[in-house]
Parts: structure tokens; C-alpha cells; sequence
């Protein structure tokens, strides 16, 4: 079990940091073959695909909660197959319904929703319809990606995944520099890559299912058995799209599509903090939902303080670098100072909030993992209830950055209030622990540890010296915070002892 556990750490963080680096990595090349307004339509396709996600009305969670279970022997197997395929129906029938709703709304998306200065409506339409097509296809995908998940091969998954995303980056470059350098050329790629992705990840789901009596056959009493936690689970989607992409869909309304891609450029490089613990959550969340299925609520609390350490010492330790460094960091991105000067203050920001947003993650998946999602549906509908009409009186005046002081305040009040309510609940008397042991001192750690640095070593001109200087006050922070973290330095220090054991005397 325990070098299954490392094996999915290891692939999740080389899948997931593939995924994350090539993704932030490739959108200045994107910007520079596109244009920074038609580049608006490429992050106006990523945040589409967010709120189509919500058409699987909970139930790809459910399924990889239930594949989880079945792993720890709780479900039959039949029952696992039936409903893996009565979401691959209900997904299908999803997928027709996104491509007539954006057939039938391109036009009017692209003369009177989007504000555009120098793009074609014709252009603008097109490309809305080969979102909706894409879009559907990664609906598709994501039944399966749940599902290996679920059955912990994260391995495979990442192997798949990675795959995917290679295709994905360079391909569209290639598509860009040599073939068309257009919106819809790069989204006929997308949609190309999507197709070969379900394939593959439907293929190696299959391959790993446990062995059964029968294949799987639609079935909807294996729908209603998972309707309550996917109900659950679907509301909080509903919430926590409303709450993470509010902010997109006013801008997009309220602002120019060009001021929108600077915006979304800025999200891109503040959401990378959120891919860096992925790995980590996905490793988690498979553990807790055994645990908890077999109320072994010990090694859930071990669980659960290990991963939001671990959280916090990756995600604290590179967000408060980000926080310090963001000019330093937007410029090695882009190479531009104009770019810059508009990123940077947005980015600080939305990397404080990212933070926070990172820190309840843990604390999230151990609720899910117990079923209990009535919790966060109620804080989310708080939150949504107060952060739309913030940010529709705010954005108007502020522009992005008034986006960007909303969601730093949201995520802050999450970590200060609601985090609390879980543990009247669940991990009863571990509070003070998660506070102070799992998040503030790592935290506070890693933040003396960058203030310092940049004191002691002034930020240089040349852009190597640059890069080195942010690699080791990244490398340092990390370091200080994982001293800080007792369950991460526990950890760390086991490794090193078993790597260089202490020699036995000569003497006997």
C-alpha cells in the first residue's frame, strides 16, 4: 500500500506539473501568434469548460467516490460498472444538449455578449461553436478520469493524461505557427486531441475495473443509490464555479475582450498554485474516502494533517514567492513589460487569495469523504449571495483589479470562518492543530523566509540572475516551511534515514 501511495504521489505531481507547466508555459506563445484580444476567446474556451462541467450534475464525483469504495471492497463490482455506464449515456445525452445551446446562442455571443475591437463576429462565431463541441468532449473525459482516480491508478491516468496535454500544446503551436494562426484553427486541434483522449482514457478505465459477473448496462436504480451525495455534490458545483468564475463572466461583459485576456493571463499564473496541490489531493482524497467507509477515523486524522501540511508547504511556500516576486516572475513569463506592468498587480493579489483558496482544500476533500456536503453548500450559497453584486458594483469602478481584491477577501474569509464549522462535525479537537501545526506556522515560515532573502539579495537586473535568485528563495521558502510542518519534516526526515542509515559500530 505504501509504494502504491508513492508511485500515485509521484505520477500526480509529474502528470500534474506537465499539465500545469505546459499550460502556463504556452500562453505567451499562444498570445504571440494570436494577438492578446483573440487570445480573450482562447481563456473565454477555459472558463466555458468550467461551467460546462456542471452538466454531470454531481455524478462524476460520486462515481470516483464509488470506485473508491469498491477498491476498499464496500460496492460490488457490478454495481461500479452500472453506474460508469449510465454516466457514459447521461454524458452523451449532455454533450448533444451543449452543442444545440451553442448553436443556437454563437451569434448572439459574439455581437452582443462579447465586447471586441478588432476580431470578425463571423470569426468570434465560429469559435463559440467549436467551444460548445470541445467543450462536450472534455465532459466526456472527465466520467473516465474520475474513475481511474477513484480505482488509484494515477499512474496510468497521468501517463494518459500527460500524453493528452503534449498533444494539446505543441500540436496547437504547431497548428498556429504553420497552418493557421486563428482561433478556430486552434480549437479544431483541441477538439481533434479530445477525441483521441476519450478514447484512450475510456480504453484504460475498462482495463483496470475490478473483475465482475457481468458488464456494466445502463441503470437507473445505480443512478438513485448515488443520488444523494451527487446531489450534494452538484450543488456545490454549482457554487463553487459560480464562486471561482463569477469574476470571468462579468469581465467578460463589462470589459473589453483585450482587458479580459489580461485579466485571465493573470488568473493563469495565481491558478497555478491550485495545480501544484492536485497531486496531493488527488493522493489524499482515495485514502479518506477508505477510511472513513471502514470508520477507521484515526488514520483519517493522520491522513488528513499529513496532506494539509503538505499542502501548505508546497502551495504557501510558492504562493508567497509569487506574492513578493510577481513583477520578477510575470516578466521571465513574458517577456514583456507592458504585459507585466498590467499583470503584476493583479496577480498579487489573486495568488493571496489562491492561497487561502489551497489551505481549505484538505479540509474540503475530508468532508466529501464523509459524505457531508450540506456544509459547504451552505457557505457557497453565503458567498455567491454576497460576491456577485460585489463584484458587479466594483468592477465597473476598479476594472480587474477590483475582481482580484473580491476573490482575495472571499478565500480569506473562508479560511478564518467556515473552515471552522467542519470540525464541530468531523476531526473534533483537531482544529487548533490544523490552524496552527498544518497552515499558519509553515505559512509564516515560508513568508519570513522570502522577506529576508529579498532583503539579503536585491532584485538584479539581467533576467538569468533573475531566475536563479527566484529559484532559490523558491527552493529556501519551501525548505523553511517544510521545517515548520512537524508531519512533513517527520516525513522527510524518515527518507533521508532510510537512504543513508547510520553505520553500526566496530565494537560489539
Amino acid at each position: 500500500m505504501k509504494s502504491q501511495i508513492k508511485r500515485n504521489i509521484v505520477a500526480n505531481y509529474v502528470g500534474q506539473g506537465w499539465s500545469a507547466l505546459a499550460g502556463f508555459l504556452f500562453i505567451p506563445l499562444y498570445v504571440r501568434y494570436l494577438g492578446v484580444e483573440a487570445y480573450g476567446l482562447v481563456a473565454l474556451f477555459a472558463a466555458l469548460n468550467v461551467w460546462l462541467s456542471l452538466l454531470d450534475l454531481g455524478m462524476t464525483p460520486a462515481l470516483g467516490r464509488e470506485m473508491s469504495r469498491s477498491t476498499a471492497g464496500v460496492v460490488e463490482p457490478e454495481a461500479t460498472r452500472d453506474l460508469l455506464r449510465s454516466l457514459e449515456w447521461l454524458a452523451l445525452a449532455a454533450a448533444v444538449l451543449v452543442n444545440a445551446i451553442t448553436a443556437a446562442s454563437a451569434r448572439w455571443i459574439a455581437e452582443d455578449w462579447l465586447r471586441t475591437e478588432n476580431l470578425d463576429s463571423d470569426v468570434v462565431s465560429q469559435s463559440v461553436l467549436m467551444m460548445g463541441l470541445v467543450g462536450s468532449l472534455r465532459l466526456i473525459e472527465g466520467i473516465y478520469r474520475s474513475s481511474l482516480i477513484g480505482l488509484q491508478q494515477q499512474v496510468l491516468y497521468n501517463v494518459v493524461n500527460g500524453a493528452a496535454v503534449a498533444l494539446r500544446a505543441f500540436g496547437s503551436l504547431a497548428v498556429l505557427a504553420w497552418v493557421s494562426p486563428t482561433v478556430p484553427a486552434f480549437l479544431i486541434w483541441q477538439g481533434v486531441v479530445s477525441l483521441v483522449s476519450v478514447a484512450s482514457l475510456a480504453a484504460t478505465t475498462y482495463s483496470q475495473l475490478p473483475p465482475a459477473s457481468r458488464g456494466g448496462r445502463f441503470s437507473p436504480h445505480a443512478v438513485s443509490q448515488v443520488r444523494k451525495f451527487a446531489g450534494g455534490m452538484a450543488l456545490i458545483a454549482i457554487l463553487s464555479v459560480a464562486l471561482t468564475q463569477i469574476d470571468k463572466l462579468i469581465l467578460s461583459r463589462l470589459l473589453g475582450l483585450r482587458e479580459f485576456a489580461t485579466y485571465s493571463m493573470a488568473t493563469a499564473v495565481a491558478g497555478a498554485l491550485a495545480l501544484l496541490i492536485g497531486p496531493i489531493a488527488i493522493t489524499a482524497y482515495p485514502r479518506l474516502c477508505g477510511q472513513a467507509a471502514r470508520g477507521d477515523m484515526t488514520e483519517f486524522a493522520k491522513t488528513f494533517h499529513r496532506a494539509a501540511q503538505a499542502v501548505t508547504v508546497v502551495a504557501g511556500s510558492v504562493g508567497v514567492v509569487l506574492v513578493a516576486l510577481a513583477p520578477s516572475i510575470v516578466l521571465l513569463w513574458t517577456h514583456d513589460d507592458a504585459l507585466t506592468q498590467a499583470i503584476s498587480p493583479i496577480v498579487r493579489w489573486l495568488a493571496v487569495g489562491t492561497i487561502f483558496n489551497c489551505l481549505v482544500t484538505i479540509p474540503y476533500h475530508a468532508q466529501l469523504a464523509t459524505g457531508w456536503t450540506s456544509l459547504t453548500v451552505r457557505v457557497n450559497t453565503v458567498a455567491v449571495l454576497v460576491i456577485i453584486p460585489t463584484m458587479i458594483a466594483i468592477v465597473p469602478h476598479y476594472g480587474a483589479i477590483g475582481a482580484a481584491w473580491s476573490w482575495a477577501a472571499l478565500n480569506a474569509a473562508y479560511f478564518l470562518f467556515s473552515a471552522q464549522l467542519m470540525f464541530r462535525r468531523i476531526l473534533i479537537g483537531e482544529r487548533k492543530r490544523w490552524y496552527w501545526s498544518d497552515t499558519i506556522w509553515p505559512l509564516a515560515a515560508g513568508f519570513a523566509t522570502v522577506c529576508i532573502l529579498m532583503w539579503l539579495w536585491p532584485n538584479p537586473q539581467p533576467m538569468i540572475e533573475r531566475a536563479l535568485r527566484l529559484a532559490a528563495l523558491t527552493l529556501a521558502t519551501i525548505t523553511a516551511a517544510a521545517l515548520a510542518a512537524p508531519e512533513v519534516r517527520r516525513i522527510v526526515a524518515n527518507l533521508l534515514v532510510r537512504r543513508h542509515p547510520p553505520k553500526q559500530s566496530a565494537n560489539r
